[in-house]
Parts: C-alpha cells; sequence; structure tokens
C-alpha cells in the first residue's frame, strides 16, 4: 500500500519542466516562453537563501556572483506555468519568460 510522503526534488530547466509534466499528466503544465539566448542573474526566493542545502553549500562568494551578474543562460520555449508554483515552490528563477 502507498502512503503520502513528502521528498525535495531538484529540477533545472527542462527537468523542472519534465517534473510539471509527468505530475500533471499532459502538457498543459507548461506554457510558451521566448526567451532564447539571454543570460540574467539567479533570482533566489527566500526560501533558497535561506533553507537550501544546495545554495547553502555554495561560498558567499560565488552565491553573491550568481545573484549579481548575467551568468545563467536562459534558453526557453517553454517554461513551467507561474499557477503551479504554488504547488512546487522553487529556492530560485531566473529573469527570463
Amino acid at each position: 500500500m502507498l502512503s503520502a510522503c513528502s521528498a525535495q526534488l531538484h529540477g533545472t530547466c527542462l527537468g523542472f519542466e519534465a517534473l510539471a509534466v509527468i505530475v500533471s499528466g499532459d502538457g498543459r503544465a507548461l506554457t510558451k516562453f521566448d526567451s532564447y539566448d539571454n543570460a540574467s542573474p539567479l533570482v533566489l526566493t527566500e526560501d533558497g537563501r535561506n533553507d537550501s542545502t544546495f545554495f547553502g553549500a555554495f561560498p558567499p562568494e560565488v552565491l553573491r556572483g550568481l545573484q549579481e551578474q548575467p551568468l545563467a543562460m536562459e534558453n526557453h520555449g517553454k517554461g513551467a506555468r507561474i499557477d503551479l508554483l504554488i504547488y512546487y515552490p522553487p529556492f530560485m528563477a531566473g529573469k527570463d519568460g
């Protein structure tokens, strides 16, 4: 018998999109983006800044650079719909979309 459990999953870009499609059961979890060849800094959420084991392991100067410099390459034709983020809150986002 299966029981409900809580687990953290990491999905970056296409991985996050794939998780959204798997959980929703169809492609309606994605929406059209127009963000090609766009470098941007990371935008950490409050949870990403305070509670993320992943980002917490970065040296402070590296984390600061990721947030201040356009180091994240955004190349998206589709992305997860914003209304799904209440179910799957991200720790960070880019400025694309």
